[in-house]
């Protein structure tokens, strides 16, 4: 094997290292990280489903409303008749 080679090799396999340190260090934080974003997943899906009861046919109301100010000739509900 050349000389070129083996250093070649010789540095692959501290790249390796350091890669795999690297990683070792960040895993912990990652699981950390994952833990507080799937806490956080569940809570916002939680409010999400209170607000749409909360907001259960606010659609149909909002159209509604749309229509009567349309048939008023699109005046807004506190413009004068």
């Amino acid at each position: 094997m050349s000389k070129t080679k083996e250093l070649l090799r010789s540095h692959l396999a501290d790249l390796t290292q350091k890669i795999e340190a690297k990683r070792a260090a960040s895993a912990p934080l990652r699981a950390q990280r994952d833990i507080v974003v799937n806490e956080a997943r569940e809570k916002e899906q939680a409010l999400n489903a209170q607000i749409r009861e909360a907001e259960a046919g606010l659609s149909e109301l909002c159209n509604e409303q749309g229509a009567v100010a349309k048939a008023l000739g699109g005046r807004s509900m506190s413009s004068p008749a």
